[in-house]
């Protein structure tokens, strides 16, 4: 709960980026998962459903 109500304010780099209009830095920080899920033959639904959707917000 401490860390909780510390960060409640907290302004993330990736929302700043999306408010700004900027490039996040979504690829990079999910882009490692996607990559190793195809190597390993693995499902990742939910990493690459926030990957879309993120990438959709980029571009509105």
């Amino acid at each position: 709960m401490k860390v909780f109500k510390a960060t409640a304010n907290n302004y993330s780099s990736m929302h700043q980026d999306i408010n700004f209009k900027r490039k996040s830095e979504i690829e990079f920080i999910n882009g490692y998962v996607g990559k190793k899920s195809q190597e390993l033959n693995i499902s990742t639904p939910k990493n690459q459903g926030l990957f879309v959707k993120i990438k959709a917000l980029e571009a509105d």
